[in-house]
């Protein structure tokens, strides 16, 4: 006696794969997508001053009159030109969002001898992941209907 298995619909199995892993290469919408989350975040963190991280420390007397023509005696806002000159750049194997101006850097994450003090604008690596997430859980679902299509 001799037990025998079939299996059928390979062929439509790895068609469905097929356009599952076409639609996950594709990412640059899913990319853009997350690019916005991540500056929406960002914007609401100078909008609260620091409220996303904790609270940015407060201007020193010494810095609290406007400089460079600015109005703002905020943290990080005299010009503005931090808080709205962001870079969005998508490609399919890409998300970055990247400021424009070359002091941000420096407040993000301190500067020497703590001048200026850090106050965080960007997200750590865990509160990125939650504000990116639902762009790819997007593209993800987007692969498993497609891959349903074909098989189906």
């Amino acid at each position: 006696m001799t037990l025998e298995m079939k299996v059928i619909g390979m062929d439509k199995l790895k068609r469905g794969m097929t356009t599952a892993q076409a639609t996950l290469r594709n990412r640059k919408k899913a990319n853009a997508r997350a690019v916005t989350l991540m500056d929406r975040w960002v914007q609401l963190n100078f909008k609260t001053k620091g409220h996303n991280v904790g609270g940015w420390k407060p201007l020193a007397d010494s810095t609290k009159t406007p400089k460079r023509g600015g109005e703002s005696a905020v943290p990080l806002q005299d010009t503005g030109d931090l808080k709205r000159k962001w870079q969005h750049i998508a490609t399919d194997k890409t998300a970055i969002l990247r400021s424009a101006v070359d002091y941000g850097l420096p407040h993000d994450q301190g500067g020497k001898n703590n001048r200026p003090p850090q106050r965080r604008i960007l997200p750590d690596e865990k509160e990125a992941f939650n504000i990116v997430k639902p762009a790819y859980q997007g593209l993800i679902k987007l692969a498993i209907k497609n891959f349903k299509k074909v098989v189906a």
